[in-house]
């Protein structure tokens, strides 16, 4: 690795620890550890074992990783514990470090000063986003819709939602006027520029060896079915297919000879039997018929054999994995290195180009000629934002140079002549150029969703501001702390896009790319929300071929990660597909050391990046998340080693109930202020009623019982969260879309209450009474196969602090109301102030 000798640090946080009620974990059992090798660990279900963290932030994955000494000379000594930063391959002797003391400390793997953890596949995808409100090169995007068509179709993309009427210029027959097919060739060629294979070997320095390519928003590690690069044993087969259906890494995707498959087919045709996701023979009657990874291409289709979505040759590329124009050949450059390079993946995106009516032909070498203005001198330029962190420098710089080499004759560099301005970004930035969706949630100022954004370069401009600060496509990321495969839905669903396209208002929703396709969305919630696991898994691939053949993002690789943490720490737990500590709050709480460098003992974790909102609801990075999970805790949480399985955490139980199964507790249909509602299931729960709210500590200084009973967690406070993050198009709020509302059991006769009882609370809120439970059910509107996975992902958030604090004209906050002590009625009907979060604390 390069040397990194200056480490710079924006800002440092302490979090104290205080969940004190939960039982402490016992030290002194851990096995010894041996030089170079992690040791074995055990996580225990407990309260933490230390007494603070303290977060340093970074500007830079390098110099979170030379903090904790990866990479320097062995005179370094960590100044961090845990990392958010998987080791680049750079550092890892298994990728071609070789070890040097003086230089390296030895390689990773060998380094004495601090421990490194197995490979694990991550839950997270890197790729290329699109931001579907925007224009690119004259052509409108429209949200992803089919049928645009120009000059008729009205796209709701304009300054606050405003309509503007669709434009695609200059599209040839038999086409012309279709800005659907011509916003996809745009995309399509610019993913065409992409040669995944080669980018994972190109950036391993960067990613670390054992990365995969993706061609799917549903991760490898997820372990679903997918049709794609063959990176893992979830592909369908090909030829003769074994009775019973394709078995997935069996030898030839089949069982016992003879009735075996002839091999995985990554890249499809395929059919799958949508009452058990088993890939059938193609033709068969009742099955989903689908085109695979090598259909989406709409010019070279399955007919040319694909090696990925968009990938057809392995041909020459630049030193970032990203395809390079012709060479070597008559009349063209020599190739560097020398040889000859059919260029044929850049010659296919520059006549996606023209199919997109951005130029009328080639050069000899695939580069653009006859270019319309559209693309020659936009109005407004097109705005490429990238990151540097985890890998995705290579993938800005690469795509940058190739995009640049197709639309502007061979230039690498076009930045500057008004066809693409490129740029890269840091977190802080893209919070406000890229995940903002130009909603302000109703905030003090008086604005609202109906009076700003979406976000795209032309309403940025619009409202008075540079193009600049604003995107057309970026290099995004996502990780994910289950492998439940819902991130197609979750983050693609019109109803995650702020209320743009028919969703909640939200100031950073997770459908920031403005994806609002109904085809995608019909097919993505039943893979969300059909109550046979089987056929949600097929429903994911019908939409995933809609996802690949409108080609929404491009997504590319999912890293395999390895943890550095420092030597001397214990009850580290590398969860499977997550790592040490970033999305694995178990770690926070078992690690525990008998010398730290911080009295208490003190966990110093690195975050590669700073952080812009701690907000609830308006917090969109993992870096954000990692302080979030330390203040605001689910109900219900995941297993490290095996993150299938969930567990109770504030609960001490759950269970899923039917009307059929529990008639007495789950009713058959439901009414409240928002309707009536067919109830397909419940989930009955138990809270423990002794989990005090950290602010207990100086609230409740001097104890009462008055104090004492409204200072812990209520079922009060778990509607509130569920109502709040439903309705405000946060990061949490695609778990709270099956739930109806949360109500209360009679304690006497089991029987259903019309809403949560207040003769639940004590007079002055909160519990009843000390350490004494509460009962409730989640009202479900369907007994999906991700309901229990649904409730395990929304935090429990104050109802006090967070809830309509006084009248607020024009909102739901009017009439609120007050208890003897001040604070506010519990929440106990939805639509009330009280079971409104106060639209003054959503934008900070």
């Amino acid at each position: 690795m390069v040397s990194r000798s200056v480490i710079r640090l924006f800002s440092l946080l302490v979090l104290t620890l205080s969940v004190t009620a939960l039982p402490s974990i016992v030290h002194g059992d851990y096995p010894p550890p041996s030089n170079g090798t992690t040791p074995r660990t055990q996580w225990v279900p407990s309260g933490p074992a230390s007494d603070k963290i303290f977060y340093s932030f970074f500007d830079s994955d390098v110099s979170e990783l030379n903090a904790i000494c990866v990479g320097q000379p062995i005179g370094c000594t960590p100044s961090i514990d845990l990392t958010d930063v998987p080791v680049p391959g750079s550092d890892l002797q298994s990728a071609g470090c070789v070890p040097n003391p003086s230089v390296n400390g030895g390689c990773a793997e060998n380094d004495p000063r601090f421990w490194l953890t197995a490979p694990t596949e991550q839950l997270g995808m890197l790729q290329i986003d699109f931001n579907h409100a925007s224009k690119l090169w004259g052509v409108t995007f429209c949200n992803g819709r089919d049928n645009v068509i120009a000059g008729v179709t009205q796209c709701s993309d304009g300054v606050g939602g405003a309509s503007i009427t669709a434009s695609c210029p200059n599209v040839p027959a038999p086409h012309t006027g279709d800005c659907t097919w011509a916003a996809l060739n745009i995309r399509q060629g610019i993913a065409a520029l992409i040669n995944c294979p080669q980018f994972v070997i190109d950036d391993t320095p960067s990613i670390g060896p054992n990365a995969v390519c993706m061609d799917n928003p549903t991760t490898p590690a997820s372990g679903a079915l997918h049709s794609g690069y063959p990176n893992d044993n979830a592909n369908p087969c090909s030829g003769t297919v074994p009775t019973g259906g394709c078995i997935p890494g069996a030898p030839n995707c089949g069982s016992v000879a003879p009735l075996v498959g002839s091999g995985c087919n990554a890249v499809g045709p395929y059919s799958v039997d949508p009452t058990t996701d088993n890939v059938v023979s193609l033709g068969t009657a009742g099955a989903y018929k689908l085109g695979g990874a090598c259909s989406w291409d709409v010019i070279l289709g399955c007919g040319t054999p694909a090696i990925s979505a968009e990938h057809y040759y392995n041909d020459l590329t630049n030193s970032f994995g990203t395809n390079v124009p012709r060479c070597g050949g008559s009349g063209q450059p020599a190739c560097p290195g020398g040889g000859v390079n059919l260029g044929r993946d850049f010659c296919n995106a520059a006549q996606h180009f023209i199919k997109a009516g951005l130029a009328t032909g080639v050069n000899n070498v695939c580069e653009l000629t006859g270019e319309f203005p559209n693309l020659a001198s936009p109005a407004i330029p097109v705005v490429f934002k990238g990151r540097a962190s985890l890998g995705r420098d290579n993938m800005w710089r690469g795509l940058t140079s190739s995009v640049c080499q197709l639309i502007a004759l061979g230039n690498v560099n076009c930045s500057g002549n008004g066809q693409l301005y490129s740029q890269e970004i840091g977190l802080g930035t893209a919070h406000q150029q890229v995940f903002r969706t130009g909603c302000k949630n109703g905030a003090a100022d008086g604005s609202s969703c109906a009076t700003q954004g979406p976000n795209t370069p032309a309403n940025t401009v619009a409202l008075g501001q540079p193009f600049t600060q604003s995107w057309d496509f970026y290099t995004g990321g996502f990780f994910f702390p289950t492998p439940t495969p819902d991130s197609l839905w979750s983050l693609y669903d019109s109803s995650f896009a702020s209320n743009y396209c028919g969703g909640a208002a939200g100031e950073e929703p997770p459908n920031y790319d403005y994806v609002c396709n109904p085809r995608n969305d019909s097919w993505g919630e039943q893979s969300q929300f059909l109550s046979s696991t089987s056929a949600a898994l097929a429903a994911l691939q019908v939409a995933q071929d809609i996802f690949g053949n409108h080609t929404f993002t491009k997504v590319i690789w999912t890293p395999s990660i390895q943890y550095a943490y420092a030597k001397g720490w214990n009850g580290v737990s590398n969860a499977a597909g997550i790592g040490i500590a970033q999305g694995n709050p178990w770690t926070l709480l078992n690690a525990w050391s008998a010398h730290p460098a911080i009295s208490g003992p003190t966990i110093r974790w690195g975050q590669k990046d700073a952080t812009a909102s701690l907000n609830p609801f308006t917090f969109s990075s993992v870096v954000e998340s990692d302080v979030n999970i330390e203040i605001y805790d689910p109900l219900l949480i995941t297993n490290p080693f095996a993150p299938t399985q969930i567990i109770g955490w504030q609960a001490n139980f759950f269970r899923v109930e039917t009307h059929a199964t529990q008639p007495t507790e789950c009713p058959a249909s439901y009414t409240n202020s928002r309707g009536t509602s067919v109830v397909g299931a419940c989930v009955k729960m138990t809270i423990r009623g002794d989990i005090p709210w950290h602010d207990i500590i100086t609230a409740c200084a001097t104890p009462t019982a008055a104090c004492l009973g409204d200072h812990v967690v209520t079922a009060s406070d778990i509607k509130f969260s569920f109502a709040s993050f439903n309705a405000t198009g946060a990061l949490a709020s695609p778990g709270t879309l099956n739930t109806i509302d949360i109500v209360g059991l009679d304690g006497t006769s089991a029987g259903l209450a019309p809403q949560l009882p207040a003769s639940a609370f004590s007079a002055v809120g909160g519990a009843n009474g000390a350490g004494i439970s509460e009962t409730f059910l989640f009202l479900l509107h369907s007994n999906n196969a991700y309901a229990i996975n649904d409730l395990a992902t929304v935090p429990i958030i104050p109802q006090r602090l967070w809830a309509c604090q006084a009248n607020t004209p024009g909102t739901k906050c009017t009439n609120v109301q007050h208890m003897p002590n001040g604070f506010l009625n519990p929440c106990i009907t939805l639509d009330t102030p009280a079971c409104t979060a106060d639209p003054a604390l959503l934008g900070g």
